[in-house]
This record gives structure tokens, C-alpha cells and sequence, in this order.
């Protein structure tokens, strides 16, 4: 029983974040940039959206275990970037920098509304 209130206060704060969000939109000043990878020299281009800053690539850093290319084709991986299973990246991701989650997502989809 516990359990359920803890879900539905959950769910409330987030309900009531949306609502929030998109009371307050203004519109996003996009800041471009690049972001070097110290690992193996590869450079990302990044975008500043709201207080976030974001890949606009994907992520290409070969793992020891658990990242591949897609297809197997390693010419994939310079078009798509790698594909990384869930145990993998946290070793993928550049120091400072962490896969995005859900609140991640929606906190974009609610700062950005004309890229939708």
C-alpha cells in the first residue's frame, strides 16, 4: 500500500512539472560548440539547450565490452556512431558526461516545443 502512494506522488510531482513547464515557455537560445573526447581524439559537435548541453552526435568510443557497430560494419560507426548495451555506458560516456534519462527527455521535449 505504501508503495502505491509513493507511485501516485510520483506521478503528481511530475503531472504538476509538466503543467508547469509548459505555462512557462519562452523561447530556447540554441548555443553551438564542439566538445573533444580526451579518450581517443574524436571531436562531437554539442548544443546548449536551456541549462543542458547535449551531443548533437552520437557517441563513437569503442569499449572493451559491450559496444559494437551497427550492422558490424565498422563504416557504420562513423556515420551512426556505436551501439553500447546498458553495462557499457558507463564506461562510454566522456568524463562529465552520462547517458540522458527520462526526466532528461522530458525536460528537452518542454524546452524545446518548436522542435517537436
Amino acid at each position: 500500500m505504501d508503495t502505491l502512494k509513493i507511485f501516485r506522488s510520483i506521478c503528481l510531482l511530475g503531472f504538476l512539472f509538466i503543467i508547469y513547464a509548459c505555462a512557462s515557455r519562452k523561447p530556447t537560445n540554441f548555443i553551438y560548440g564542439s566538445f573533444k573526447d580526451e579518450r581517443d581524439g574524436q571531436v562531437y559537435k554539442t548544443i546548449v539547450i536551456g541549462k543542458q548541453v547535449w551531443m548533437q552526435e552520437n557517441l563513437n568510443f569503442a569499449t572493451k565490452h559491450g559496444s559494437l557497430d551497427y550492422d558490424k560494419d565498422p563504416a557504420n560507426a562513423k556515420l551512426y556512431g556505436k551501439l553500447y548495451n546498458y553495462s557499457a555506458l558507463p564506461d562510454a560516456c566522456p568524463a562529465g558526461w552520462h547517458a540522458p534519462s527520462l526526466t532528461h527527455k522530458l525536460l528537452l521535449d518542454y524546452t524545446t516545443p518548436q522542435c517537436r
